[in-house]
């Protein structure tokens, strides 16, 4: 058999792992990268999986200082207060916006698009496992 029927007959095996259990890994864990990880792509999956955990606990920090702020704010009595103190809270949490916000917030929106390129590409057959054959 020459190189190019071997190459060939590579490329057109069929993976032993599942396409419906990747494209459903894919749409509900997809920027963790589960799916990656359950076709043996691991390094990749462990990128999405670790990037996706940092932005999570990040924005989930944020979120919960954010808002402690305001049940403070709207715990005051006096209504006029209440106001004042959200709009000085969103003057700050405009103002506070840092760089790396910004970075994990375009983390964030790359693993999403990520995912969904994935979830594109398992549901159209192109999707290939760690040997590069086609789920």
């Amino acid at each position: 058999m020459s190189t190019d029927q071997l190459n060939l007959f590579t490329q057109h095996r069929k993976s032993q792992k599942s396409k419906s259990i990747a494209f459903w890994l894919c749409l509900i864990f997809g920027p963790l990268g589960l799916h990656r990880l359950y076709v043996g792509r691991i390094l990749s999956g462990l990128f999405m999986l670790i990037a996706s955990g940092i932005s999570f606990f990040w924005g989930y920090e944020k979120f919960g200082t954010l808002m402690n702020s305001v049940t403070a704010a709207l715990s005051n009595p006096n209504q006029a207060d209440q106001l004042n103190q959200l709009q000085s809270l969103l003057n700050t949490v405009n103002a506070d916006s840092s760089a790396t916000d910004t970075l994990l917030s375009w983390l964030t929106l790359a693993l999403l698009i990520w995912a969904v390129v994935d979830l594109i590409t398992i549901a159209r057959g192109k999707f290939k496992d760690q040997a590069g054959h086609t789920l």
